[in-house]
């Protein structure tokens, strides 16, 4: 049994900080589901949750120190991009051709 160092007043050991053994904390992005009791495309369900591309590399954008105006600009066009595939499903049930017969 490996032992770690002992605690004092809360502290926390190496093993409680970094349960993924090996893994820093400032590279893992942990997301939760969202439930919610509606019927929706397989696409819009990674929306819902934030785990869709669009959200991904926004979130990416967020994170990089020099992305400037291009970012803004990406974000921006990324963010229509959601709001015309709400549109979609609301209006037809399926998602974007594009998306549904992404390979």
């Amino acid at each position: 049994m490996k032992r770690g160092r002992a605690k004092k007043n809360g502290e926390l050991n190496h093993e409680d900080k970094y349960p993924l053994h090996g893994i820093s904390p400032t590279r893992v992005r942990v997301r939760g589901c969202k439930a919610e009791d509606t019927i929706t495309t397989p696409f819009d369900m990674t929306v819902l949750n934030n785990l869709d591309r669009f959200h991904l590399v926004m979130d990416k954008i967020d994170r990089l120190p020099h992305a400037g105006d291009k970012g803004i600009d990406l974000k921006r066009q990324l963010n229509d991009k959601l709001i015309e595939h709400k549109q979609y499903i609301d209006k037809c049930g399926e998602d974007l051709p594009k998306i549904r017969n992404w390979q």
